[in-house]
């Protein structure tokens, strides 16, 4: 890490110091409710110092998403190294539950990447992070005669992430319903979810 002279020591501080506000009055008003007046007082900074370091509310919010993007992208990591003697198939169901797994404990990163469209690079990259690993596995297989050829690769990556997203915040905005009018378990429903999108994209056997 390179070194620092103390006044960028501060700003790095500072800047810091702004975006746990601003990550703490998001998840708990919902960043669509908050202010940038809210942010200041939140930090302890007047608005004009926020100004100095951000130029709008939504340049914070796209660091806080860069902060999930990265939580999300080591779990993914995580569970892919786990199952790196496994199919494809099962390292790509692995990546559904490490993504409602985020979804579970990191409720308000997750919100912050499904409710919003970035346009920082930083972000972009990230997610496109994301999508490259559940690419490699939709490649790797094609190869091994798992996955459909019938799709290219990039568009079937692209349905699987939108697909789970929303079946992952679907499921979890309703899940007391779910279990008190269907009286079906989340966990069941969630792997027959994971199972029926997965069947999908499956090679059929000639």
């Amino acid at each position: 890490m390179e070194n620092l002279n103390p006044k960028d020591k501060r700003r790095n501080i500072n800047k810091t110091d702004i975006i746990n506000a601003a990550e703490r009055l998001f998840f708990s008003k919902g960043y669509n409710n908050s202010t940038m007046d809210e942010v200041a007082k939140e930090s302890g900074f007047t608005k004009r110092t926020l100004y100095s370091y951000f130029t709008s509310k939504e340049e914070i919010y796209e660091k806080i998403k860069e902060r999930g993007y990265l939580i999300l992208n080591d779990l993914f990591l995580e569970e892919l190294e786990k199952e790196k003697n496994s199919s494809e198939i099962s390292k790509i169901k692995s990546m559904g539950y490490s993504f409602l797994k985020f979804e579970r404990e990191y409720r308000g990163y997750f919100r912050s990447i499904f409710e919003s469209e970035g346009y920082m690079v930083e972000c972009e990259l990230l997610e496109q992070t994301t999508l490259d690993m559940l690419q490699t596995c939709i490649k790797e297989g094609v190869k091994k005669g798992e996955i459909t050829d019938k799709i290219d690769c990039v568009s079937i990556s692209l349905i699987l992430w939108s697909v789970l997203m929303g079946f992952v915040n679907t499921f979890s905005r309703k899940e007391e319903y779910i279990k008190g009018y269907f009286k079906k378990d989340i966990r069941e429903v969630t792997e027959n979810g994971f199972d029926f999108i997965l069947n999908s994209i499956k090679k059929e056997k000639v």
